[in-house]
C-alpha cells in the first residue's frame, strides 16, 4: 500500500498548487488583467473535493476496523485533531494582524469587514471548526480556505460515529448519505459552496472516498491502462464546464475523483512513476501547508508588486508575480510543515495522547 499511496500523495501536491493557481487567476487584485485565467485554473477550486475524497479513502483504510468502542473513537478524534489543529491555529492567528491593519486603513482584504466583533467572530469560527456550518453564521472564517478544514473535522466525527454505531451496516448509511447530498446539490444547482454549506460538500467527498475503499479492498484489478485516459478525460471535463453547458456538470467531479483514487491506488504505470518523483512527493508532503498558507502569500505578493513596488500592470509583471507567489508558497510551506505541522503536533501529542503510567 505504501507505494500506491505515494501516487495519491503526488496528486494531492499537484492539486494543492492548482488551488493556488485558481485563487491567483480569479483574484482581481492578484491578476488585474486576468492574464493567467484559463479553463483549468478557472475551475481548480474543485480539487478541494479531491482532498475530501482522498481523506475518506485513507481514513477508511486506516480506521474502518479499529473503531470498536468509545475509547478507540476518542483516540481517533484526538489523532485527527493533532493532525489538523497546529497549522490551522497558526494560519488563522497570522491573519489577525492583517485584519487589524484593515480596521485602521482602507485596505480591502478579502471581505472588507473590519470591526472588533468581526475579528473575534471570524477567529472563533475558524478555531472551533464551525466555519463550514451555519452555527456561528455563514462566514468562511479568518483564513478563507480554512472552511474545508472544518468540513474535514466534521467528516471525521461523522465517519467515526457511523462506524462505531453501525459496525456491520455503516456502508448502507454512507450510500444513503452520498445519495441524499448529491440530490441536494442537484437541486441547489452547483457544488461551489463553502461557509454554512461547506460541511455537506466535505461529507459528500469523504463518503465517496470511504465507498472507494470498500471497492478497493474487494478487488484485485490493476487498471494501469486507465491512468492516462483518466487524466485526459479530467481535462476534457474542465473544458466542458468552461463551455457553461450546465453548472450541474460540476457534480460529476467528486465521483470522478473517487474513480481516480481507485485507479491510482491500484495501478503502477508511467504516470505513477512520475507521481513518485521526489519533487512531486515533496509537494505532496507539504500540501496541507501549501493549501492553508497560499491565500496569505497571495496578499503579500499583491502588496509587494502593486503597492510597494508600484509596478505597471502587464502580462510580464503578472507572470513574474504568479511565479513568485508559487515559489514563496512552497518555501514558506516547507518551514511551516517542519516547525508547525510536525513540531507543534509532537507537543500536542504529548499532551493529548500521553499514556497513563501503570502502578
Amino acid at each position: 500500500m505504501k507505494n500506491r499511496l505515494e501516487e495519491l500523495d503526488g496528486l494531492r501536491g499537484i492539486f494543492a498548487l492548482l488551488v493556488v493557481c485558481y485563487h491567483f487567476s480569479q483574484g482581481p487584485q492578484f491578476d488585474p488583467i486576468s492574464y493567467t485565467s484559463n479553463f483549468v485554473f478557472r475551475y481548480s477550486y474543485i480539487f478541494v473535493d479531491f482532498f475530501f475524497v482522498l481523506s475518506g479513502f485513507v481514513i477508511a483504510y486506516s480506521y474502518s476496523n479499529r473503531l470498536s468502542n468509545t475509547v478507540s473513537f476518542i483516540v481517533f478524534i484526538k489523532k485527527r485533531f493533532i493532525r489538523l489543529y497546529p497549522l490551522l491555529f497558526y494560519s488563522v492567528i497570522v491573519y489577525v494582524p492583517l485584519k487589524v491593519y484593515g480596521m485602521f486603513t482602507s485596505f480591502d482584504f478579502n471581505d472588507g469587514v473590519y470591526t472588533v466583533y468581526n475579528l473575534i467572530f471570524e477567529t472563533l469560527d475558524s478555531l472551533t471548526f464551525m466555519n463550514s456550518t451555519p452555527i456561528l453564521g455563514s462566514n468562511e472564517g479568518m483564513n478563507p480556505v480554512s472552511w474545508s478544514i472544518s468540513a474535514e473535522m466534521i467528516s471525521y466525527i461523522y465517519f467515526g460515529l457511523t462506524v462505531l454505531w453501525l459496525p456491520k451496516r455503516y456502508i448502507l448509511l454512507i450510500i444513503g448519505v452520498v445519495t441524499t447530498i448529491l440530490f441536494f446539490f442537484l437541486v441547489y444547482g452547483h457544488l461551489q459552496v463553502s461557509g454554512s454549506l461547506g460541511f455537506l460538500r466535505g461529507i459528500l467527498g469523504f463518503s465517496i472516498g470511504v465507498l472507494v475503499y470498500e471497492v478497493y479492498k474487494r478487488t484485485t484489478t490493476k487498471p494501469d491502462i486507465f491512468e492516462v485516459p483518466y487524466l485526459i478525460i479530467l481535462g476534457m471535463l474542465f473544458y466542458l464546464i468552461d463551455l457553461n453547458i450546465t453548472p450541474k456538470l460540476i457534480l460529476i467531479f467528486p465521483i470522478w475523483f473517487g474513480l481516480g483514487v481507485f485507479i491510482f491506488s491500484k495501478s503502477n504505470n508511467y504516470v505513477s512513476l512520475l507521481l513518485r518523483n521526489r519533487a512531486v512527493q515533496f509537494l505532496g508532503k507539504i500540501s496541507y501547508s501549501i493549501y492553508l498558507n497560499h491565500f496569505l502569500v497571495l496578499w503579500v505578493t499583491y502588496f509587494l508588486f502593486w503597492k510597494v513596488l508600484n509596478l505597471e500592470v502587464s502580462g510580464p509583471t503578472v507572470v513574474i508575480s504568479f511565479i513568485l507567489t508559487i515559489v514563496i508558497t512552497i518555501v514558506y510551506s516547507f518551514f511551516t510543515h517542519k516547525f508547525i505541522e510536525i513540531k507543534f503536533a509532537e507537543w500536542l501529542k504529548g499532551k493529548l495522547l500521553k499514556e497513563r503510567k501503570k502502578p
